[in-house]
């Protein structure tokens, strides 16, 4: 573990057998949360129900529960799961402080619930401008790729027209931005 960035442990991984943690897979959640600003923004959202000397911030205490759901938790009392893996999720609140933040928001009644709805849409704008911006360099990639010499030369007709609107599926949203879109019949390899 080399520092702190937000609320959890900047990892790095290294291959040669030390320092090994057994859930090494919800590194990809942790990055996850870490990537969106989802850890910066919940917290930001909860700082009202945060007390004045608290060691733990009431978004970390969450998004710990959240992960340990992911990890197959049935219950507050997994986040022992986190726990013990120190190193990766960095401190975790005790099983009675979960209890009693999870108790504390719960009489919260709505006021939590649009704080965080408000952090879930900002959340979810963000990812939406990452998407975005990853669709983008994957067409910059594409049009500035070498075409080779067995390739024929897009004809006049062919048109690569991405288009940001995002759609909801089933799976929630997903740009319908598109690497390219030749006409009919277009005989380019897009």
């Amino acid at each position: 573990m080399k520092k702190s960035i937000g609320s959890y442990p900047h990892v790095r991984v290294e291959v040669g057998g030390r320092g090994v943690v057994s859930r090494a897979g919800s590194l990809l959640l942790v990055e996850t949360v870490r990537k969106t600003g989802l850890d910066q923004t919940i917290s930001a959202a909860l700082a009202p129900w945060r007390k004045r000397r608290a060691v733990h911030d009431p978004g970390k205490v969450l998004l710990d529960v959240a992960l340990a759901v992911a990890l197959g938790g049935d219950c507050l009392a997994d986040v022992g799961l986190l726990r013990a893996e120190r190193a990766l999720f960095g401190p975790v609140a005790s099983d009675p402080t979960v209890s009693r933040l999870i108790s504390k928001l719960a009489s919260g009644g709505q006021r939590v619930l649009a704080a965080l709805r408000t952090a879930r849409a900002e959340v979810r704008e963000r990812v939406r401008q990452l998407a975005d911006e990853a669709i983008a360099a994957l067409e910059l990639r594409h049009r500035q790729r070498p075409r080779t010499a067995s390739a024929p030369p897009a004809p006049p007709d062919c048109a690569i027209s991405p288009s940001t609107t995002p759609r909801r599926t089933g799976y929630g949203w997903r740009s319908s931005r598109s690497l390219s879109t030749c006409s009919p019949g277009c005989p380019c390899s897009h």
